[in-house]
């Protein structure tokens, strides 16, 4: 599911870059670079979303090319996204919208794994997620020493809290206390997120029944034609909308895929069962933050709300 977990697979495969195992680098750019993907609908609906200037009206975006995108970095640093330029190319796409919708969002979910913490401090699923509960800086696992450490006191100065003594397999074990109770509580919401899917879905299909009705309609009828314009249009909106809302009913289900790897009718999803990398799934897209106290006590803080273990 990560870059490097993709290019770890390619190169036990053989695969090469230049006689080189440096796929991560070259996946990032193939990932985020829309010229593989089938300008159409959906894709314009996305890029509008973001701000980003347009060069060809919504009307040319009609599936036959792929798009590219200029002002991505300025000075080796990324420019805000309303600063981008998109524009159609002349290139045919080979990814449907959808996927390559859905590859962007779990591109911007994992830019967010551990940038708090180094991959060696050895903090495994809470990387980037435990901070101070005094400061609210950083908690990091010194790499010479198993022992937590706030990042205000150790490197900034500007706080006085002392971690010693707490191991972070109690803080482990509170966290996995808070995310056994959602899994617990999952399965019923996942069976509602799929009945809402099954309604969109009926709704897009009814939208492009009636699309195509009208069309065939003003087709035959001159008069009715102008008329047809409006309610087509009017339709195509709704179904833009309904096609991207479907994408993210997808691409933001938490962990979709940690159930439909463990997840088996008539069993219990245990958090102790997972991967690391799904624990790390689970964990980024529940909590906005672990506050850790002196004593060693968590509030962990979700997103959207605040609950304290």
């Amino acid at each position: 599911m990560s870059l490097t977990g993709v290019s770890r697979v390619l190169t036990q495969e053989g695969y090469q870059l230049n006689g080189k195992n440096c796929w991560a680098g070259t996946l990032s750019r193939i990932f985020h670079n829309p010229v593989y993907a089938v300008a159409d609908d959906l894709l314009y609906t996305y890029y509008k979303g973001k701000q980003i200037h347009f060069l060809n009206d919504q009307t040319c975006w009609n599936g036959e090319t792929s798009a590219a995108i200029v002002g991505k970095t300025k000075s080796k640093k990324r420019v805000k996204e309303e600063q981008h330029t998109i524009y159609l190319t002349n290139i045919k796409g080979i990814i449907d919208s959808s996927s390559f919708i859905l590859v962007q969002e779990r591109l911007s979910r994992n830019r967010s794994f551990g940038r708090a913490n180094p991959a060696n401090t050895k903090m495994k699923e809470l990387s980037g997620l435990v901070k101070c509960a005094k400061c609210g800086y950083a908690v990091k696992m010194k790499s010479q020493y198993p022992t937590l450490s706030c990042d205000g006191r150790s490197r900034l100065h500007i706080c006085d809290a002392s971690f010693r003594g707490i191991r972070l397999e109690a803080i482990q074990k509170q966290v996995e206390e808070y995310c056994q109770a959602w899994l617990d509580d999952s399965c019923h919401k996942m069976a509602q997120d799929e009945k809402k899917r099954e309604m969109l879905k009926t709704r897009a299909a009814s939208l492009e029944t009636e699309i195509h009705r009208l069309v065939n309609l003003a087709a035959v009828n001159e008069s009715f034609s102008a008329a047809a314009v409006k309610d087509v249009e009017m339709r195509q909106k709704e179904l833009n909308e309904v096609n991207l809302e479907l994408s993210f009913e997808t691409a933001n289900g938490i962990v979709k895929e940690v159930f439909d790897q463990k997840q088996v009718e008539g069993h219990r999803l245990l958090y102790r069962d997972l991967s690391e990398e799904n624990k790390k799934i689970l964990c980024r897209g529940l909590i906005e933050r672990i506050l850790l106290f002196e004593n060693g006590q968590v509030q962990v803080v979700a997103k959207g709300r605040d609950s304290e273990n």
